[in-house]
């Protein structure tokens, strides 16, 4: 199996032409024409990952979270890219067109809760939201409660006083569309990440905003990838990157 094969069939159901102006997702390291009979998936390429992915003989890592994000003006020895031309592994990366594809990450969310959901469109927050519900959780204590018990998450919120109705979920990094799920009718809104002042201002206006982890909400695509790209490659072993979330939580 090619590199440029892999690329292709992710490109025909999350085309890479859909990716934010601000992503760097593509073919990020390595060569489109290598082939390889092991591939490595994860969500984020860490150097834990890269060297994981050496020790097992894989030739290439398809990640969510791009491993050329910013600029990069230093390698440092050793690193994660130290480790990637070490084992002569490619990297191709999927974000932001694998969050608002069909099937995609954030679907892959709203799945996992068991929501009934819609897509939400790309006129609306450029596709990056989803909108539903979860009629058996009635009050922001009860949302809370849910995402902790099924996404294994630690979860931030702010409870604007409302009954949870209609529901916005952003997978990653969204909390600053809760203007846009109110516009939209929701009550409430589920993503990743969220900024203070964001579940200040979104109480506000009536939404109740509801952070389960940037990791929490997004690894749920990781298994659901891998198995994909082994129905449609069923001669290349894909395997799942066994590490956890690498941010660590103190509980109380």
């Amino acid at each position: 199996m090619k590199v440029s094969e892999v690329y292709e069939y992710i490109d025909s159901f999350a085309p890479f032409s859909e990716q934010a102006d601000w992503d760097n997702s593509g073919v990020l390291m390595g060569t489109p024409e290598k082939e390889t009979a092991k591939a490595l998936v994860c969500l984020d390429l860490t150097e834990a990952a890269a060297a994981y992915a050496v020790s097992q003989g894989c030739g290439l890592i398809v990640s969510h979270h791009p491993v050329i994000f910013r600029g990069v003006k230093q390698i440092a020895y050793p690193s994660v890219f130290t480790e990637l031309i070490r084992g002569d592994v490619s990297v191709i990366s999927a974000h932001t067109n694998l969050d608002i594809a069909p099937g995609g990450v954030n679907d892959t969310l709203c799945e996992t809760l068991g929501m009934d959901y819609e897509k939400a469109g790309p006129s609306i927050c450029d596709g990056f939201l989803n909108f539903g519900f979860l009629p058996q959780c009635r009050n922001a204590g009860d949302l809370a409660r849910y995402l902790h018990d099924t996404l294994h998450a630690p979860v931030r919120y702010m409870d604007a006083l409302n009954e949870i109705g209609k529901i916005a979920v952003c997978a990653g990094s969204g909390g600053e569309f809760y203007r846009e799920a109110r516009s939209a009718g929701c009550t409430a809104l589920i993503t990743g990440d969220a900024d203070h002042h964001d579940f200040l201002e979104a109480a506000a206006i009536g939404v109740s905003l509801f952070a389960a982890g940037h990791y929490e909400t997004e690894a749920p695509i990781v298994p659901k990838l891998a198995e994909m790209l082994s129905a449609r490659f069923p001669q290349t072993e894909f395997i799942v990157f066994p590490g956890k979330n690498p941010l660590l939580t103190l509980a109380d």
